[in-house]
């Protein structure tokens, strides 16, 4: 697995929409023949925080600033208990989406195959300002994000 196939991050959800969100991935997940997902890590605290939210929820609205703080702080845990069982499960599926869509939770975008980069040109490598300073610059290619530089103390051999 090299990526989530499931959405992790739920702390952007609205406050109204979080609530019943869990409520169906708990219902979801509960005794699902497809995952051995363990009730008192994942499920048992995950409704504890839900049932703290939906209590915080209620306050908040019409309340104080520290009602809205209280909420937002067990919003945050909730958000960080569908995180943990989200990942879990993806852990589990090892890749099977079929499985993973039985859970609930929303499943992330199919990534789209790209064609690998073409070889990095122009590499240039000059002295740095401090000493023993190294400075390298290289022409960037159209896809690529970033690039590692490695170095080692040793020469390499030519056979290595």
């Amino acid at each position: 697995m090299n990526f989530f196939d499931l959405v992790v991050d739920y702390k952007g959800s609205k406050d109204n929409d979080l609530g019943p969100f869990t409520e169906n991935v708990l219902v979801r997940t509960t005794k699902n023949p497809l995952f051995h997902i363990e009730e008192e890590v994942y499920l048992t605290p995950l409704q504890q925080a839900l049932n703290e939210f939906a209590t915080n929820l209620g306050k908040s609205m019409g309340g104080s600033k520290t009602d809205t703080l209280k909420k937002n702080q067990s919003k945050l845990v909730v958000c960080q208990n569908l995180e943990k069982l989200a990942v879990e499960l993806c852990r589990q599926a090892n890749g099977d989406r079929e499985k993973l869509a039985t859970t609930g939770f929303v499943l992330s975008k199919v990534p789209e195959k790209r064609k690998a980069p073409s070889a990095p040109t122009g590499f240039k490598v000059a002295i740095g300002e401090k000493s023993g300073e190294l400075a390298f610059t290289v022409d960037a290619c159209e896809v690529t994000l970033m690039y590692y530089f490695f170095c080692t103390p040793v020469p390499v051999e030519e056979n290595d």
